[in-house]
């Protein structure tokens, strides 16, 4: 007796799968650009090095929002967020947490970003003049002030 061939049956399973799918509004596989992600990313860095912690947290939630496992950005997401709200940051540093558990490159990086979300979850709220997103540079920094007039500074 011949063997029966399946091979049509599930290339047609898979067609019709994909096409309901994609009528009901549901993607089956989230698509990844990872050179826009790295674009985003990059310019998501060069904004937090101006201290444009706001403009760097968008750009790597878009960073994010291209490849979704991209650790990196992740983790960038959550410096930053330190500087505008700590309860975002809190939540930053957990979704960071939640991508890299399970890869061995980052096994200290989780371990390091565990005991800092217990001590970000533990400090007393900042009042509102203290909180990183008041801080404006221009208004008069004293250790700035005394750095640029301390020796090598000419």
């Amino acid at each position: 007796m011949k063997p029966h061939n399946r091979k049509p049956a599930t290339i047609c399973a898979g067609f019709v799968f994909l096409l309901l799918a994609s009528r009901a509004g549901v993607a089956p596989f989230p698509s990844v650009d990872r050179e826009k992600a790295v674009v985003a990313y990059r310019e998501g860095n060069a904004l937090f090095d101006q201290g444009l912690f706001s403009q760097a947290i968008a750009a790597y939630n878009q960073a994010i929002a291209e490849d979704p496992q991209y650790v990196q950005a992740y983790h960038n997401l959550a410096l930053a967020s330190e500087m505008v709200d700590r309860q975002q940051a809190i939540a930053a540093w957990k979704r960071f947490v939640d991508i890299a558990v399970d890869r061995e490159e980052y096994k200290f990086d989780v371990a390091r970003i565990r005991a800092r979300i217990q001590i970000l979850e533990s400090l007393p709220p900042l009042p509102d003049s203290l909180l990183a997103s008041r801080y404006v540079p221009e208004s008069g920094d004293y250790y700035w002030q005394v750095s640029r007039g301390s020796e090598g500074e000419e």
